[in-house]
């Protein structure tokens, strides 16, 4: 019975993710290049991306490069 209960979860786990909301952020967006080299994000919550054609910054709205 615990090892049923226990697959159990992990697929309910799984189905969660889902539906999570993520989308792609593209050229269109105001990305300076397509081919990112590197991102992370900082503590203030900005992204930044690392391009061939420099530093981007993206605040979920802009980017600023």
């Amino acid at each position: 019975m615990p090892i049923l209960l226990l697959c159990a979860q992990s697929v309910s786990a799984q189905f969660d993710t889902l539906s999570l909301p993520f989308r792609a952020i593209t050229i269109e967006d105001g990305l300076s290049q397509g081919m990112v080299n590197h991102f992370t994000q900082d503590r203030y919550g900005f992204m930044w991306f690392a391009t061939m054609d420099g530093l981007s910054c993206y605040d979920g709205y802009d980017f600023t490069v």
